[in-house]
């Protein structure tokens, strides 16, 4: 796909706030949920970036639901490591 203004490699729109703030909002809302969020915001800013990347690039919202949960899990792996 041809690299267009304000989007990234695959055609994803990452300058749109909104649907930035909202994959933030519901990945920080379901890492608390599980007692990960100290974990999420332990990591380097542009690995939490990537994550979120990754999550936006799904053009089906169950895709992305499904992302979500993947980096609720990873997160939950990362806690185990750390421990």
């Amino acid at each position: 796909m041809l690299d267009r203004p304000g989007r990234d490699a695959h055609g994803v729109n990452m300058d749109d706030d909104g649907v930035q703030q909202e994959l933030e909002e519901r990945l920080n809302g379901m890492l608390c949920r599980a007692g990960l969020g100290d974990v999420w915001r332990g990591m380097p800013p542009s690995h939490r970036a990537q994550w979120l990347r990754h999550v936006a690039e799904a053009r089906k919202p169950e895709t992305r639901t499904r992302r979500l949960e993947k980096v609720v899990a990873a997160m939950r792996e990362r806690a185990e490591t750390l421990s």
